[in-house]
């Protein structure tokens, strides 16, 4: 019985650590990736400029007052920045949600841009637009990059 129980017990205490760690990133930043100069950078996640992404990513932003919009695979989405939203033209399901296991959700207003966490960014560009990317968090250079997969 003790030895099930402290079995147990190591176990619990292994995959607390192995949930603790810090994410594996890689060293070197590809040649092809998008520097984003306007992350903010943080112990575990790092904060981006949403519009900002998006028009580094190569996407055209046309702006309207609060709003912006953009075609991703032939569909328009529509930002509002005030409500912090971000929907299919004509719809109102908001995309700017926090992402299952997501330990670090933001997204706020700060000096007038949309600023999102690093894992709502990736989550709406692979899940919901269908635009896989990876994003580099290199500390070591204080810079975040983007590339396309």
């Amino acid at each position: 019985m003790n030895k099930v129980f402290i079995l147990f017990l190591v176990a619990i205490c292994l995959l607390g650590f192995i949930g603790c760690a810090d994410k594996k990133l890689p060293s070197e930043i590809p040649e092809d990736a998008i520097i984003i100069d306007s992350a903010e950078i943080y112990r575990k996640y790092a904060v981006l400029p949403l519009c900002d992404v998006i028009e580094a990513l190569g996407f055209e932003l046309t702006h309207n007052g609060d709003s912006a919009s953009f075609y991703c695979n032939n569909i328009e989405y529509v930002i509002s920045i005030t409500k912090k939203t971000l929907t299919i033209a004509g719809d109102d399901e908001n995309y700017l949600i926090c992402p299952p296991g997501n330990k670090h959700f933001v997204c706020e207003l700060s000096n007038g841009d949309l600023m999102v966490d690093d894992g709502t960014v990736h989550a709406l560009f692979f899940t919901f637009l269908e635009y896989p990317i990876e994003i580099i968090i290199d500390k070591t250079s204080n810079r975040v990059a983007i590339v396309k997969k």
